[in-house]
């Protein structure tokens, strides 16, 4: 059985059916189930694109594109992260496994077999959380050995998972919170990803963070269980959303290694390749500048996590 499409969408109808033609003309369009998410929108000035979103949806769930193609729309707005965690959890409760596509992923056309074969060989693979469509433009990625790697980093950009690990993922992370002034917990989540204590602690201190997000607490669960995340080594995914129609700058030097050709892989056992993390992780920290302040406030951590949240605190106030 493959898995099903969790298409969540807004205000964007022209990304929209991109997004939809492409993952259409995906080989296993035809017998994938897709649920699409629209709600109300949030603003007056957002009503005219999101009922135009919504027009593209219903225009798929006349056609015969794919298995089924159902549109769920909220009766009421439901900011980003809420509405995430809701909607996957829905999806992911009914068929115990999920591929989540946003309205700004254009997939290749065997995007959906790379990710339910992923989804078929790893599950039982103790050190896999999820599985990414995306991987960036990375020298070293020129020497790793196959087609697909491990890294600690979730990605967002057309992801898949089980239940089981779902069921372990918490919105608002309570245990970060608990632990958020332990040395060794710092420690741990800045070895996994480098920007991860600093975005979690926006969470709690900088206002309506925690409401915009999910990613992060994707990556800090992640993190807590000791599980990584299976990447192709050619990116199956296409990010066409940084055009300002969206709320997320343009990422520098992330580069493109979308390959709409590749139709094979040979998926075996994996493990993190320690010199690939360290290099992987640092460049998602786009800027100089970032990697200093995180250097810096890591270490200012160490001294003295009290002083830490106290200079945090009056910075976000």
């Amino acid at each position: 059985m493959n898995a099903p499409v969790m298409l969540f969408t807004y205000s964007r109808p022209d990304h929209t059916r991109r997004v939809l033609e492409a993952l259409a003309s995906n080989t296993l369009a035809a017998d994938t189930d897709v649920y699409a998410y629209t709600c109300k929108p949030g603003k007056e000035s957002h009503r005219a694109a999101v009922e135009a979103t919504k027009e593209v949806l219903r225009e798929y769930e006349a056609a015969n594109h794919f298995g089924s193609f159902t549109v769920v729309d909220k009766e009421d707005f439901v900011p980003l992260g809420p509405a995430m965690v809701q909607a996957v959890s829905e999806v992911i409760g009914r068929h115990g496994r999920i591929i989540v596509v946003e309205d700004d992923i254009v997939t290749s056309t065997h995007y959906l077999e790379f990710m339910n074969r992923c989804l078929d060989y790893y599950e039982r693979a103790d050190y896999v959380f999820s599985v990414s469509g995306y991987s960036p433009e990375l020298k070293c990625l020129e020497d790793v050995q196959g087609d697909i790697y491990l890294v600690h980093r979730a990605c967002p950009w057309g992801w898949g998972t089980w239940k089981d690990r779902w069921d372990k993922y918490s919105w608002d992370v309570p245990d970060y919170k608990k632990s958020m002034r332990d040395r060794g917990s710092r420690r741990r989540l800045y070895e996994w990803n480098m920007d991860l204590p600093m975005t979690l602690d926006a969470l709690f201190y900088e206002k309506g963070c925690l409401d915009k997000n999910w990613e992060q607490q994707f990556c800090y669960c992640q993190c807590m269980n000791g599980m990584s995340v299976v990447c192709p080594k050619r990116s199956l995914v296409e990010n066409i959303g940084f055009d300002g129609s969206g709320t997320h700058e343009v990422p520098t030097g992330l580069g493109n290694t979308f390959d709409p050709d590749i139709d094979s892989w040979v998926l075996t056992p994996l493990t993190i390749d320690d010199g690939l993390q360290k290099q992987y992780n640092r460049m998602f920290v786009f800027r100089r500048k970032t990697r200093f302040l995180l250097s810096a406030t890591n270490v200012l951590f160490m001294v003295s996590p009290g002083l830490y949240y106290r200079l945090l605190e009056r910075y976000y106030r």
